[in-house]
This record gives C-alpha cells, sequence and structure tokens, in this order.
C-alpha cells in the first residue's frame, strides 16, 4: 500500500450526504469529462457508478445491447458465463460461442461458428 493510501486512510471516511462529497464527485466527475470529451463537456455527463467489478460489467454491457438486439457472448469462463446470464436475466437475446475455460478463442474461427449461429437463429 502507498504512502499516500495509508496517510488517506487515517482521516475519517467521507459520507455521501456531505458537502465535502459532493464537492469531491463533482471534481472527478470533471476530470473525466475533461479527459474523455475535451472541449465538449458541456454536451456529456460522466456518471460514476459504485459496485462491484460484476456491476461494472453489467452496466457496460446492458448499455450497450440495443433494444431488441442479440448479445454474442465469446464465453470461455467465468466473466462468459456472467455476461450471458446477465442478459438472460434481463430476458434479451444472448447467442453464445463457447469455449473450454481459459481456451483462448481463434478470431478466424469464429467467423465461421458465428455464422452456423447466426443461420439457426433466422
Amino acid at each position: 500500500m502507498s504512502e499516500r493510501v495509508r496517510q488517506a486512510l487515517l482521516h475519517p471516511d467521507v459520507c455521501h450526504r456531505e458537502s465535502e462529497f459532493t464537492e469531491l464527485l463533482h471534481g472527478i466527475q470533471a476530470k473525466l469529462l475533461k479527459l474523455f470529451v475535451p472541449g465538449a463537456e458541456a454536451e456529456y455527463a460522466a456518471v460514476v457508478l459504485t459496485g462491484s467489478g460484476t456491476a461494472a460489467v453489467e452496466s457496460a454491457v446492458m448499455s450497450a445491447l440495443p433494444h431488441g438486439k442479440r448479445m454474442l457472448v465469446l464465453n470461455n469462463g467465468v466473466y462468459g458465463e456472467r455476461i450471458s446470464q446477465m442478459i438472460g436475466l434481463y430476458r434479451l437475446g444472448v447467442s453464445e460461442l463457447k469455449y473450454d475455460w481459459t481456451t483462448r478463442p481463434d478470431p478466424n474461427g469464429c467467423g465461421s461458428r458465428y455464422g452456423s449461429i447466426r443461420k439457426r437463429m433466422r
């Protein structure tokens, strides 16, 4: 653990209802906008979500999947399984290319396997 983190842990927690937290959050949002959309900050909003790694994956997946569309998941382990389950829980369409855990999917093979899945979906 770095000395900076050690020093930060010596201070009391900042409650999310305090103005100090609001100021900190707004500062973080402003920095994110400046980093990712420099010059167009007024056109976007930075949303800070807290949660586990699975929560981050779920928010990314669910905001990337347009309503009425299906998602193709290359499933070769825990996260592939979780993503497929998430999409299924929302009753959205999911197609999977399943591989043994830790097997690296072959990009060339994915195309032909995806083609056979598309034919079955029609």
